[in-house]
C-alpha cells in the first residue's frame, strides 16, 4: 500500500505541499508505513521539504527513512547523518555538472553498515584494503560503498 501525499487544499492558489500534512499523514499511518521516500527538492515548484523535520517524524513512528535527492544534492544543504536519514540516493549530471551518463551516489546511515541487503556484486564495491588482493570472496566494504559495481568512465567521474 503506497501511500501519497496529500495535495495542496483547493483553497490555496500554490502548488506546494503543506509540510504539516505529510508529517500528519506519517503520524496518523504509524505503523503501517514501512519507507518514507520523498523528493528532497520537489521537481516541479522547486519546493524543498523540510527533511529534517519529515525523517525525525517517519522514524518515531519506526519508519525507515530514505530520499531521492536528484534536484537536491549540489543544490541545497543535505545533513542526512544529522537528520538520521536510512538511506539516500541522486544523480550527478544535474547540479554536480558530471552530465548525461554520470555516476549515481548514495547515501547508508551508519546504522546499517553491518546489515546491507543482499546487491548485486561488484570489484569496486571490495574493501580498498583488500582490494587488490583477488581474493576468491568479495571483502565488503562499508556502507553504501559495497555498493559500487565497476570502473567509472574517466571523463564522467572526472568532476567528482
Amino acid at each position: 500500500n503506497m501511500l501519497v501525499p496529500p495535495p495542496p487544499p483547493l483553497s490555496r492558489p500554490s502548488k506546494l505541499f503543506v509540510g504539516d500534512a505529510i508529517i500528519a499523514r506519517i503520524e496518523e499511518e504509524g505503523a503501517s508505513i514501512a519507507l518514507v521516500m520523498l523528493s528532497g527538492v520537489q521537481y516541479y515548484t522547486g519546493q524543498k521539504f523540510d527533511m529534517g523535520r519529515i525523517t525525525a517524524a517517519g522514524k518515531k513512528q519506526g519508519c525507515n527513512v530514505g530520499w531521492d535527492l536528484a534536484h537536491g544534492v549540489g543544490n541545497v544543504r543535505l545533513e542526512l547523518n544529522k537528520w538520521g536519514a536510512d538511506f539516500a540516493v541522486w544523480c550527478t549530471y544535474k547540479y554536480l555538472n558530471s552530465g548525461p551518463g554520470g555516476v549515481g551516489g548514495a547515501f547508508v546511515h551508519a546504522a546499517h553498515h553491518q546489515s546491507m541487503p543482499s546487491h548485486i556484486d561488484g570489484w569496486w564495491g571490495n574493501s580498498w584494503d583488500t582490494l587488490f588482493e583477488m581474493r576468491e570472496n568479495i571483502d565488503y566494504a562499508i556502507g553504501a560503498d559495497s555498493l559500487r559495481l565497476s570502473c567509472p568512465a574517466g571523463l564522467l567521474g572526472a568532476p567528482h
